[in-house]
């Protein structure tokens, strides 16, 4: 992200010499000189890049800060050069006499004052190459607080998120810089919000943290402090007392939720009393964020744990949004022992309404799948059993899919549900047989009745999950050979590349699949060509039959990932 936004600024600032007007011979040639100044090594006679500065021709001007900063070393005219130029009009001047500066690697106190002034600049240009100058200077923390200030009071969004991309990327190291910004109150909110992307690591601005908690009168920054808190985890339990005691006073309730948040994610299970309260409170949100931070507090704790996932997974069919994603990050990082939460879900779910027709939104359900799939094959039985009750049926079917090869003690009871006379069931049922791959063998002659189906998707979904199951779906051979011989040009590509998967050493496999193939690696489809080349891969052995026509595609197709893909294929 900070090379793109730097790449982005270098762009502006060279800017195409045809873009200033139509350029005399004199001018070409003056800015050739100035250029070829810069980039040599021969002691100047005199001032000559000084006295450049100070033309009324402001291309001139920036190739004379540019040439300065690129030869080094300046002489002290050429320094002060450098300072009226960071002041000039032109904010491509002013841009690239604060990069010369950087590329000398010191400023007086006059320019560092004058970079501070440019990060409240209205051209992005400058403010964010004030930023990246000053921290290149390694300038007193404080100067580059007041900078962000500035920013701050700019409301120059562009140049606040690289500040804030900046100080990350400096982890650790930011920290006293962070510690300073959070004791000004302009500038806390944005301090935190670095210091919640840091996390553990900048674990020494807890306390300053801590002081936001307590004293300051900004709920935003309050909010962001306590979010910073809970990010930088144990490490910052020493500002549990100051969280619990803004919590029992605030009467802000994204505060109080914060609150909730950052005692459960800090550990000391001595900050209960006030969660304990919190869990009766009104707000769905300020409810379900407390009972997670108590079971977080007290695991060993069964009336706590129970009660924690029985909210989380209630929450999870809330028809807000936000209150679903929160309840679904919750109880991942719960840690709750798998049959609880098991029992809790299927428990929700046999209660809740029927499942609505297709295309519908019914909210939570596919994170109940998500937190079902979660536990891997404990979820098994529960999903299988899910598969008589119509209206649990299809997120039954998801969530096996999910599981993937943990759920292979469930092919016997999906192997019918691909013969379902209902096409979306059929599509389901055949991807999740598809996850489970060669454990789903016995499923095959229930998938071969689909390759001639009317429907679409019934058919690509077949043929998809009969190359997943690989060698187990034998018997599908004599109908994969079939629809080479009649099928449309897909249906014809996709089984030859399930056959090649099934039968790479069956002769007349590989005499079926040949002209299938080769048409194919020409084809103008790209996802054609690359599926062509990972079924000739599955030929093993028999696949060097294709070894000239890839060693082509490597060196000339038009797509990387393809000639990637066919380099490693003919690698020795």
């Amino acid at each position: 992200m900070l090379l793109a936004r730097w790449c982005v600024l270098v762009c502006l600032l060279w800017t195409p010499v045809a873009a200033w007007g139509q350029l005399s011979p004199t001018d070409a040639q003056r800015y050739a000189e100035v250029d070829a100044l810069a980039s040599s090594d021969t002691p100047l006679a005199g001032d000559t890049l000084v006295e450049l500065s100070r033309s009324d021709n402001a291309q001139l001007r920036w190739r004379a800060a540019r040439a300065i900063g690129l030869r080094g070393a300046p002489t002290k005219p050429e320094s002060e050069a450098l300072v009226t130029l960071l002041a000039d009009k032109d904010p491509v001047v002013q841009s690239h006499a604060a990069i010369a500066l950087a590329r000398i690697g010191e400023a007086s106190p006059e320019a560092i004052d004058l970079l501070v002034a440019q990060a409240a600049s209205p051209d992005q240009r400058v403010a964010v190459n004030a930023i990246r100058v000053l921290r290149s200077l390694a300038v007193p923390p404080e100067r580059l607080v007041e900078a962000i200030e500035k920013v701050l009071e700019s409301d120059n969004e562009s140049a606040m998120a690289f500040v804030v991309e900046a100080v990350v990327e400096s982890g650790a190291k930011a920290t006293p810089l962070l510690i300073e910004a959070l004791g000004r109150d302009r500038a806390a909110y944005w301090a935190a919000v670095a210091i919640a992307q840091i996390g553990p690591d900048a674990a020494d601005t807890t306390a300053a943290l801590a002081k936001v908690v307590a004293e300051s009168a900004d709920p935003l920054n309050v909010k962001q402090a306590l979010v910073a808190l809970a990010e930088i985890g144990p490490a910052a339990v020493a500002a549990a007392p100051a969280i619990e005691a803004r919590a029992q006073r605030a009467t802000e309730n994204p505060v109080r939720i914060a609150a909730a948040y950052a005692l459960g994610s800090l550990g000391d299970s001595s900050a209960s009393g006030w969660l304990r309260t919190a869990v009766k409170d009104p707000s769905p949100m300020l409810s379900m964020v407390s009972s997670w931070a108590l079971a977080r507090l007290h695991p060993d704790d069964p009336d706590a744990m129970q009660r924690a996932v029985s909210v989380l997974v209630r929450r999870l069919s809330s028809p807000i949004s936000t209150v679903r994603l929160t309840a679904a990050t919750g109880l991942k990082s719960l840690d709750a022992p798998p049959q609880m939460v098991r029992d809790a879900i299927m428990q929700q779910l046999a209660s809740s309404p029927a499942a609505p027709r297709e295309g519908d939104v019914q909210p939570g359900r596919e994170l109940m799948a998500e937190a079902l799939a979660s536990l891997g094959a404990d979820a098994t039985p529960a999903a299988t059993r899910a598969l008589g009750e119509p209206h649990l049926r299809a997120l039954a079917i998801d969530v096996l899919g999910r599981l993937g090869p943990e759920a292979a003690a469930a092919a016997t009871e999906l192997a019918p549900l691909a013969a379902s006379e209902d096409a979306g069931e059929a599509v389901r049922a055949q991807f999740a047989l598809a996850a489970i791959g060669p454990a789903a063998g016995e499923a095959t002659l229930d998938i071969v009745a689909n390759l001639a189906s009317d429907d679409q998707d019934v058919r690509e979904s077949a043929l998809f999950a009969l190359r997943s199951i690989g060698p187990a779906a034998a018997e599908a051979v004599p109908a994969l050979l079939a629809r080479i011989e009649k099928a449309e040009a897909f249906d014809r590509c996709a089984a030859a590349w399930a056959l090649a998967r099934i039968a790479p050493r069956d002769a007349k496999v590989l005499r079926a699949v040949r002209p299938v193939f080769e048409e194919a690696l020409g084809s103008k489809e790209l996802g054609c060509r690359i599926q062509t080349l990972l079924a000739i891969r599955d030929l093993g052995p028999a696949g060097a039959a294709y070894a000239e026509r890839v060693a082509e595609l490597a060196k000339a197709d038009p797509s990387e990932e393809v000639r990637s893909l066919a380099r490693e294929q003919i690698k020795p």
